[in-house]
């Protein structure tokens, strides 16, 4: 047995104590770091999920507009199947915009095509800021040799849309 009393067995006591106090006061401050850090982290993640909502709003708008484009789109092309290259005006009516009254006006290099909407919901900078933000511009050169199509609009309910020849021959 080793006395209590003995000078070395007191150093060795003392240092081992020393190491103790040293690991639990190492351990308690990794204990708060790591606390602190987590906290940050959280913030940071409530900012950046904070942040990026109004990007989820802009994709749900852009992508709704790419389907009322797309549907729009779709009932031009069944309207332009009738007016097929000869002068004349068609009515139908959609749920969207009520009574919509097309009328085209073919020239040796262009068509006019006349759209009265019953609804006042035409606006001038959205076909623009669409052709801005897409690349309508570019498809419209490669259907039209290099030109692309002129919108006028006149008032809320009344667009002109003057579409350059694709073929001046036909």
């Amino acid at each position: 047995m080793i006395p209590l009393a003995d000078p070395f067995f007191l150093g060795l006591l003392s240092i081992a104590i020393g190491i103790l106090i040293g690991l639990v006061s190492v351990a308690i401050a990794v204990y708060f770091g790591m606390r602190s850090t987590l906290r940050r982290l959280e913030e940071d993640v409530s900012k950046i999920k904070t942040n990026t909502e109004p990007i989820k709003r802009i994709e749900e708008t852009t992508r709704r507009m790419d389907e009322l484009t797309t549907r729009l789109d779709e009932r031009l092309d069944t309207v332009l199947r009738f007016l097929s290259g000869k002068t004349g005006t068609v009515t139908l009516t959609l749920k969207n915009l009520g009574k919509v009254t097309l009328s085209a006006e073919p020239h040796t290099d262009e068509t006019e095509y006349i759209i009265i909407t019953e609804k006042p919901v035409l606006k001038g900078g959205f076909i623009e800021k669409i052709s801005r933000e897409t690349s309508l511009t570019e498809k419209e050169k490669e259907l039209f040799r290099g030109k692309t199509p002129r919108i006028v609009f006149a008032n809320p309910t009344t667009v002109v849309l003057i579409v350059p020849a694709s073929n001046t021959k036909i």
